[in-house]
């Protein structure tokens, strides 16, 4: 969803200009970190190196692919191409991620004092970026919104809990995206940001 977002008008033909498109956009901020020394786990960075190389896909972005010519895997990348994405969307970026975390310390959920760490250093990031993403959004299209809890989960939203159960900052991903939607022609509108700042892993 994430490469295709800025694509979608294009692919409707004729019927695209009477479009409005939002992204919801589940759990795609992977992170280009080293995978955790003795995991065994050659990281996701070269992980998307060979999946670019074997399946050449074609939506980069030209803004994207301009930025990292030479490395245009990086386009398909959460946390180099996020930043690049113009359409409107809803971020969702758990900030320990469990598909991210669990596959970079070894296939398991962190639980020794240094992977831990290691988790706490990735929901940092995560944060971050999250909040670089609404800090740094200018696209005139309409605006975006992030919502970064501190849950150790991957790709909730098709779920009730995630959707509508779970909250950050006080609101369920349903209702970040219906305030998301209802300002969807206000691109100068605040807010939108709901980021947890826990700390520790448990």
């Amino acid at each position: 969803a994430m490469v295709h977002l800025d694509y979608v008008k294009s692919m409707l033909g004729a019927a695209g200009a009477q479009v409005q498109v939002t992204g919801l956009l589940d759990s795609p901020l992977w992170l280009d970190l080293p995978a955790y020394p003795g995991g065994g786990f050659w990281g996701f960075g070269n992980e998307t190196q060979q999946a670019h190389a074997l399946f050449k896909p074609t939506h980069l972005g030209d803004e994207c692919a301009a930025a990292n010519k030479g490395a245009e895997w990086k386009c398909i990348f959460g946390q180099y191409r996020m930043p690049h994405v113009k359409t409107p969307y809803l971020l969702v970026a758990s900030e320990y991620d469990s598909f991210q975390l669990s596959t970079a310390v070894g296939w398991h959920t962190p639980k020794t004092a240094g992977e831990k760490a290691y988790a706490a250093n990735f929901a940092k990031q995560t944060a971050a970026l999250s909040e670089s993403l609404r800090a740094n959004w200018k696209s005139t299209d309409g605006p975006n919104a992030v919502y970064s809890w501190a849950c150790y989960c991957h790709a909730q939203t098709m779920t009730n809990q995630g959707f509508d159960t779970r909250t950050c900052g006080g609101a369920t991903v349903r209702q970040a995206l219906g305030r998301l939607l209802s300002v969807r022609g206000s691109p100068a509108v605040g807010g939108l940001r709901w980021v947890d700042y826990c700390t520790g892993f448990s």
